[in-house]
């Protein structure tokens, strides 16, 4: 697999709560820690506000490389452990959104 190459794009609508979307993408990213680069984000997609998100899309100064959001706050710092153990964390928190 090569630097770049696509390993995770999908989208797809949650039944609860109403009206959320699930964006999952990963790419083959050797310059990243853990040599993924990687959004995972649950949303509204009525008002685009995020309810959740997992990525790597920059080192940012309080949480690191690997961080989470949920909702507009400060992102935090979470360990990666690999790319599938990473997405079903993610599945996992998406799945109690409701609860």
């Amino acid at each position: 697999m090569a630097s770049g190459d696509v390993v995770l794009d999908r989208t797809f609508d949650v039944d609860q709560p109403a009206g959320v979307r699930v964006d999952l993408f990963a790419c083959r990213d050797p310059d990243r820690p853990g040599g993924y680069k990687y959004s995972f984000q649950c949303y509204d997609r009525e008002t685009g506000e995020t309810l959740l998100r997992y990525d790597n899309a920059h080192d940012h100064p309080a949480a690191g490389w690997h961080h989470r959001h949920e909702g507009e706050t400060t992102p935090e710092a979470i360990t990666f452990d690999g790319l599938a153990s990473h997405l079903r964390r993610f599945r996992s928190e998406v799945t109690q959104i409701d609860d």
